[in-house]
């Protein structure tokens, strides 16, 4: 049952969260798949940009999505 608290949890969590790419400065939602096995530190994850394609630690923001809807809309995805 407590298993099941912390994925309730977690969704919200991710839900409410962006990512904001030091590089280029775009705002962006990636899939939840990606934002659970990324590396991390409690405030930044090891994302890729979908904008500028650049790998980088991005910072957790709940700053509305910029530039890009969501990394699903992005040509070429991985």
């Amino acid at each position: 049952f407590i298993f099941f608290e912390k994925c309730a949890i977690l969704l919200l969590y991710v839900d409410k969260i962006n990512y904001f790419c030091p590089e280029c400065e775009t705002i962006f939602k990636p899939k939840f798949s990606k934002i659970f096995w990324a590396n991390h530190t409690p405030t930044t994850r090891k994302l890729t940009c979908p904008h500028c394609k650049v790998k980088s630690f991005c910072v957790e923001t709940t700053k509305p999505v910029t530039k890009i809807e969501t990394e699903n809309q992005t040509e070429g995805e991985e």
